[in-house]
């Protein structure tokens, strides 16, 4: 009869699996020494080889001689997060020590500094005398990178387990969040009907059409060129908007006030002029909004 991996032994057979990946994570930035440019970082090939390796064979130890033969269970309540603590703690501190082996750094910034670099915000310590440094550089480079695709999903892709994603969702992701749910989402019929009966109500101009949205400030007409469907105006962050609500099934609407034409000379000065009126129209329509949803209610 096959044996059970449970409790903490299959916590720490995890782990081994992740700090087996985190390894090779620390011993990447070696390969830009293959580059004769840059060989000249070779004095600080044992910073990455001693640390790297280490958690390495490390957790291949562990993982094989935990849980590797025996059948995995699901995690318990609380194992997962407990998993999800001890995997950030020895992500972080682990690839802290080619920091740290410089003798350039403490230890408390090196921890910064892998800290910084797997979550992703791009706030750094290093000194001056490490700033020439191309694989060091190259190393930030790839824990942002790993720390961007998330340091779960990869540990969850090691495991190849169905019990792993239990970990991502442990890490506050929510698995419907997921991309391609289409190019268009559709406001809310009845919240067209509100805002159109207050234009009306207010005399204000308006038309209901469809907007795209993207991730630049729109200067050029031709920019909606070869799309599917005909398009009343441009801006930034509805999209957002409309994907959240679609993902959690809420209704929305994106109330758009006309700042600028675009293509026209005087686009940015019909900005300004018109940023304040917006405001006007944005806080009219809200409060209007909410009132019809009060009485709606009640």
């Amino acid at each position: 009869m096959k044996k059970i991996a449970t409790g903490y032994r299959l916590i720490f057979g995890y782990l081994g699996a992740f700090l087996a990946v985190t390894g090779v994570i620390i011993l990447l930035p070696l390969l830009l020494l293959i580059v004769p440019d840059y060989r000249s970082d070779v004095v600080y090939v044992w910073n990455f080889l001693i640390p790297g390796l280490s958690s390495l064979v490390g957790g291949i130890l562990l993982f094989f001689f935990l849980i590797a033969s025996r059948e995995k269970t699901q995690l318990a309540k609380h194992q997962d997060s407990i998993l999800l603590v001890l995997i950030w703690f020895a992500a972080i501190v682990i690839s802290a020590f080619p920091f740290f082996m410089t003798g350039e750094m403490t230890f408390t910034e090196s921890i910064f500094e892998s800290t910084s670099g797997y979550a992703s915000v791009g706030l750094t310590r290093i000194p001056l005398a490490m700033y020439d440094s191309h694989i060091f550089t190259f190393y930030r480079a790839v824990l942002q990178f790993f720390g961007g695709v998330g340091l779960v999903l990869i540990v969850t892709s090691a495991i190849s387990d169905r019990y792993g994603l239990r970990l991502y969702t442990a890490e506050g992701h929510n698995d419907k969040v997921i991309p391609n749910l289409g190019k268009t989402f559709e406001a809310s019929r009845s919240a067209i009907e509100i805002c159109e009966k207050i234009a009306l109500e207010k005399n204000v101009s308006y038309k209901i059409g469809n907007i795209a949205s993207g991730d630049i400030f729109a200067t050029n007409p031709n920019i909606v060129d070869g799309l599917e469907m005909e398009i009343s105006a441009v801006e930034m962050e509805g999209a957002a908007i409309a994907h959240t609500a679609k993902v959690f099934n809420k209704p929305f609407i994106v109330l758009r006030v006309i700042s600028d034409i675009l293509g026209s000379e005087d686009q940015s000065i019909s900005y300004n002029e018109v940023e304040k009126k917006a405001a006007e129209y944005a806080s009219l329509f809200v409060f209007e909004i909410i009132e019809q949803l009060v009485l709606t209610k009640q």
